[in-house]
């Protein structure tokens, strides 16, 4: 499993939403690194539970700077936190059931932060540059 943390190029230069992602990528690594010892089962449910929270925290703070600034592809957007927090309720539901952690869901987690950092987060950055957030 190829599992890396947080790189200088993932940095948005807004400080609010580095530091949050900063913290997404240290619940990877706390995942990580619990991964087959004893403390696996306490610490997948806390760290599930971190994400689902957190998340949900981060997208508003996200979601009410894009609005504040008329990001004009806020709603495609909305869509891609929605779809992620669905994605990590499921698996947090589906862990308090069985208590089974799908193996491939750091790297799914990992890949998606990535990709939307990358890919997503760019797109709204000018936008609030513009704007004097930093």
């Amino acid at each position: 499993m190829s599992i890396s943390g947080w790189r200088p190029e993932y940095s948005l230069n807004i400080a609010l939403l580095d530091e949050h992602h900063q913290k997404l990528f240290a619940g990877i690594q706390q995942l990580k690194d619990s991964y087959g010892t004893h403390e696996e089962i306490p610490v997948i449910y806390e760290t599930l539970k971190f994400f689902m929270d957190y998340a949900i925290f981060h997208f508003s703070e996200e979601e009410r700077l894009m609005r504040e600034h008329d990001y004009p592809h806020f709603e495609e957007h909305l869509v891609e936190h929605k779809d992620f927090v669905k994605a990590v309720r499921k698996t947090f539901v589906e862990f308090q059931r069985t208590e089974e952690f799908p193996d491939d869901f750091m790297e799914y987690l990992q890949q998606w932060l990535v990709r939307h950092i990358l890919n997503e987060d760019r797109k709204y950055q000018f936008t609030l540059h513009q704007n004097g957030i930093y």
